[in-house]
């Protein structure tokens, strides 16, 4: 669990400095009044820097604040800003912020529903071809995250890339998957029907 934002305080560059950080990632902060935003980031946002791997947040913990990133891990050593949930409340009454975050939600939202119809109407062995295709011949993934992006746990994905290459379709490697037949993964992302 990330702290919250008043355990890192001090770490926190000037919010002018900040405020120009972040708006080269988020343009939509510019069509914030500058007083809310940087009054906001002086006082009610706090920069972490985190190590590879660290667990950013899970399912049933508060929301201690609006961490400004994509994902729920890192991947490599990162910093983030977690913006206060007062400050997050007076950003989204103003239309453009609110725009962009419930435009988010609603983007993920979709990609969820995506990922539930394939888990109710695919296998996940066609899902696990097509996650595999389109990536080049070496994707260098973990079995965990090819689960998380599929919706299943890292032991079925395992199983599945054992049967693949015990097929002689991939070849796998310490969080690398080789593609050694991509029409066989092809026929399976398309089911009974395309082999």
């Amino acid at each position: 669990m990330i702290p919250t934002p008043r355990t890192a305080r001090s770490s926190i560059p000037s919010s002018t400095a900040l405020a120009a950080r972040l708006l080269s990632l988020y343009p939509v902060l510019a069509e914030l009044p500058p007083a809310l935003r940087d009054g906001a980031l002086a006082t009610q946002a706090g920069v972490h820097k985190l190590p590879e791997g660290k667990l950013l947040f899970e399912q049933g913990t508060p929301c201690m604040g609006l961490p400004l990133v994509a994902h729920g891990v890192t991947v490599t050593a990162t910093e983030l800003v977690v913006l206060s949930p007062a400050a997050f409340a007076r950003w989204t009454a103003h239309e453009p912020f609110h725009r962009y975050v419930y435009g988010s939600f609603a983007d993920r939202l979709a990609d969820m529903m995506t990922l539930v119809e394939a888990v109710a109407f695919q296998q996940l062995d066609q899902r696990l071809a097509a996650a595999l295709l389109g990536h080049g011949a070496t994707i260098l993934r973990t079995h965990q995250s090819l689960a998380d992006e599929l919706g299943t746990v890292r032991d079925v994905v395992t199983r599945q890339l054992t049967r693949f290459e015990r097929d002689g379709w991939i070849g796998m490697g310490r969080e690398r998957v080789d593609i050694l037949d991509a029409s066989a993964l092809r026929a399976q992302a398309g089911g009974p029907a395309a082999r």
